[in-house]
């Protein structure tokens, strides 16, 4: 009996051995395979908190050993404070029901994921993601807390790249000059950015989520626009909000099947541009009428200089009866008016032909003065201090005098409330200083800057050109000289203008009796009248129809010729090109230009250095003559 009972147990025996290999074979594979997990994993007591393992990756994304976890880690020390109040938080909301009542824990199937920040060995927090649960003793009572964990180190700092790529973007969008926008399918605003935004006067927090609709009555172009571009229509677009221009360029978002779900763009601010593009077309047109007018100029010049010419021969007579000479001066006045016109016309036209001539600075400020005075109100006062002697220069006297009225003007409207103005002038070391100051609002640094852009205007819209300080600017420039300005927010304003006042020498007197001039000009009523006005001022006259027939004198005779008075404009070989080749022959005489239509703006720098003066049309005898004078050429008397 006791044999076959020990026979009997040895299989059952063996069965539990199998048994307990086959289940420390599964343990040690479950071993394995959360060792080499590619998650983390971490478990820990309840009761103490005690950490009770760390597979693979957990031990190399912390750094902690297996001795580390025998020697004993508190799973909470290795949690910043913002996760032991997350974890402590779950615990009690999980576990503090089945403590209070003995009841085992019911899984739910549910784990939430966290993000915490857990201690390594060397100090360094490291952020994970998490999700825990619980390991249940033989009465389904949790005693340890497993949690998975992955790093996630790469993807907080690709979202820090993208916090601060959005931070940018959106820095960008709110310093713009733009508006950034998106629409959607439904014609709804979802999107809008941009300092563009303050620019046009609209608030985005009232306008987004509103459907383009809305705006119909008060954006009719834009909303347009919106709609026929969601439809498939132009994606560009100029439009106009509140009074600034806006270029619009849009793209159609698209889902994956192809379907229009919105629409994304860009608003730019180019009111500055369209200003100057009106400007540009408005040149072009003045150009254009400039061409024209240029060309009546001309052909009417050489009526009036006929006409003045003869008139003026006519009056020195000496048996002209006193009627015919009154007759006389009214023919004289009638073809000044219309020289007046004329050059009212050209100024119009092509911004005016300089008349140099040498005039006195302080009868450039008086003028300005007495053309300023009616608009000056009686609260604004005008102090004016010259020197004792003329400040003279050559120029063009009636330009100077805009300028200055110009800068009058400003300093008139920078008075509201009345105050003084002051006009100092003053020479040194061959230089000229005109000084208007006011002690008015003033101007800040920005505006300064900008004071001589064309167009650019404090004054309120229909008030000011913004023209008139870029014309002074440009005045002072062609005279050679400069304008400066110093001011200050409620501190006046100073400008000044330095100039360099031009030295003419004095008119001398050859000997001789009836010196010979060269007149070329292609009309022969005006080569006829400027003939009989040297007559009468002692010359003898040589008549040329063209360039090439006065180039041939000069060349055969150059010696004969006292000066040559060379009309500019003439067809075949220009008026430039003769001067350039009687420059080039030697001996040439003195040569004057002559022309209404081209004035010295028009002759080229070279030319203007070399002829001995310039001769407008209509001329008198009087001002030929003291043109010829100016330069010591005189005719013989009696």
């Amino acid at each position: 009996m006791t044999l076959t009972r020990v026979r009997g147990m040895v299989p059952r025996m063996d069965e539990r051995e199998a048994l307990r290999a086959e289940r420390d074979s599964l343990r040690r594979q479950l071993d394995e395979f959360r060792d080499y997990l590619p998650d983390a994993l971490l478990e820990a007591e309840l009761a103490t908190r005690r950490v009770t393992y760390m597979n693979r990756m957990a031990s190399l994304l912390l750094g902690y050993s297996q001795a580390d976890v025998a020697t004993g880690l508190d799973s909470f020390d290795l949690l910043d404070a913002a996760g032991q109040e997350l974890v402590a938080d779950i615990l009690a909301r999980h576990l503090q029901p089945v403590f209070d009542s003995g009841t085992a824990y019911q899984r739910t199937g549910r784990q939430d994921l966290f993000e915490v920040d857990i201690l390594r060995k060397d100090g360094v927090f490291l952020p994970v993601e998490t999700q825990g649960s619980y390991v249940l003793d033989a009465d389904g009572r949790p005693h340890r807390i497993r949690f998975v964990f992955r790093d996630i180190s790469e993807r907080r700092a690709n979202e820090a790249a993208l916090r601060r790529s959005e931070a940018q973007l959106r820095q960008f969008a709110a310093s713009a000059p733009v508006i950034l926008f998106a629409i959607d399918a439904a014609g709804t605003l979802t999107m809008l950015e941009g300092r563009g935004l303050g620019v046009a006067g609209l608030d985005k927090t009232r306008l987004i989520g509103k459907s383009i609709a809305h705006f119909r009555e008060v954006q009719p172009a834009l909303v347009q626009f919106a709609e026929t571009a969601l439809e498939g229509g132009p994606t560009t677009s100029r439009v106009e909000i509140r009074e600034r221009v806006f270029d619009v360029a849009a793209e159609r978002s698209l889902d994956q099947e192809g379907r229009v779900t919105g629409l994304v763009g860009v608003a730019t601010d180019v009111t500055g541009l369209a200003r100057a593009e009106q400007a540009l077309v408005q040149a072009q047109k003045m150009e254009s009428l400039g061409l024209l007018a240029g060309g009546i100029a001309h052909d009417f010049n050489n009526v009036l200089t006929t006409v003045l010419g003869v008139a003026g021969m006519l009056k020195r007579a000496p048996d002209l009866g006193e009627a015919s000479r009154e007759q006389l001066t009214v023919i004289e006045m009638a073809a000044r008016r219309g020289a007046d016109i004329t050059g009212r016309l050209l100024t119009f036209a092509r911004g005016g032909l300089s008349e140099v001539v040498r005039f006195d600075l302080q009868d450039v400020i008086s003028d300005a003065v007495r053309l300023a005075q009616p608009s000056l109100p009686a609260n604004v006062t005008v102090d004016v201090r010259v020197p004792l002697v003329p400040v003279t220069l050559t120029g063009d006297s009636s330009q100077f005098t805009q300028a200055v009225l110009n800068m009058l003007i400003n300093a008139r409207d920078a008075l509201p409330a009345g105050g003084r103005i002051g006009i100092a002038l003053s020479v040194a070391n061959g230089t000229a200083t005109l000084v208007i100051e006011d002690d008015g609002t003033g101007m800040d640094e920005e505006t300064q800057l900008r004071l001589f852009e064309p167009f650019f205007t404090t004054k309120p819209p229909g008030t000011g050109t913004g023209l008139g300080m870029s014309i002074t600017y440009s005045v002072v420039q062609v005279h050679n000289g400069t304008i400066s300005v110093r001011s200050a927010p409620g501190k006046g304003t100073k400008l000044a203008i330095r100039i360099p006042v031009e030295a003419r020498p004095a008119p001398g007197t050859p000997g001789g009796a009836r010196p010979t001039i060269l007149v070329v000009d292609d009309d022969a009523l005006v080569r006829r009248a400027t003939a009989a006005v040297l007559d009468h001022l002692g010359f003898d006259a040589i008549e040329a129809p063209d360039g090439g027939q006065a180039i041939a004198l000069v060349e055969r005779d150059g010696a004969r010729f006292v000066a040559v008075i060379l009309d500019i404009v003439m067809p075949g070989l220009s008026g430039h090109e003769t001067f350039d080749r009687l420059r080039a022959i030697p001996g040439c005489p003195p040569v004057f230009l002559c022309s209404g239509y081209a004035a010295e703006s028009q002759v080229p720098p070279d030319a203007r250095e070399a002829t001995a003066g310039i001769l407008r049309k209509p001329f008198t005898p009087d001002g030929m003559a003291e043109l010829l004078e100016r330069a010591g050429i005189t005719g013989a008397r009696g």
